[in-house]
């Protein structure tokens, strides 16, 4: 089972991913709509994609990790300007996007 880290915001992330790619082993990454406070994210894609990539992290070996970042409210990210969408760590497109960071790669 992979170890699951769950971040809101992308300094958040660059902090996480930093210290998860030390430890060893790999480093999923899902970019989701942030969630409201009954845990349902503004972004449908993301809310179908949840539990079949939670599905599968029982079948990762324990040294992976998958963090979760929440990319913000729909207006924040529909800003061509988010962070999120401008840095060169993560250039997304959509909201629900998910990546994988190999150790050797980073």
């Amino acid at each position: 089972m992979a170890n699951v880290v769950k971040v809101e915001g992308f300094e958040a992330f660059q902090t996480r991913v930093a210290e998860l790619t030390k430890t060893g082993g790999d480093v999923f990454v899902m970019f989701s709509g942030s969630k409201d406070s009954n845990g349902v994210s503004w972004c449908p894609d993301c809310v179908d994609a949840e539990p079949v990539v939670n599905g599968c992290l029982s079948t990762l070996a324990s040294d992976t990790h998958y963090l979760y970042v929440g990319v913000g409210g729909r207006d924040f990210w529909k800003d061509q300007n988010c962070v999120f969408r401008t840095a060169k760590e993560t250039q997304l497109k959509t909201s629900r996007t998910d990546c994988v960071r190999e150790k050797e790669k980073i």
